[in-house]
């Protein structure tokens, strides 16, 4: 879960296999659950909820 969350482009199987040490098998089914559940917990609600504003300090938006 930490490798999914800390990672901006997300993570091979490759790569949860070479960290975790299992075989490619159980890392894409790993893969594959962690991404599923991730999916789900995942709302469309904004942060603070409905109505609701909410304070962001030290922000850089634009490129």
């Amino acid at each position: 879960m930490h490798l999914f969350s800390a990672s901006r482009n997300g993570v091979s199987a490759k790569e949860v296999e070479r960290q975790i040490g299992v075989t490619y098998k159980t890392a894409w089914c790993m893969c594959k659950l962690i991404l599923a559940y991730m999916t789900a917990v995942d709302g469309d609600d904004s942060i603070g909820g409905d109505g609701k504003s909410v304070q962001v300090d030290e922000t850089f938006v634009g490129g």
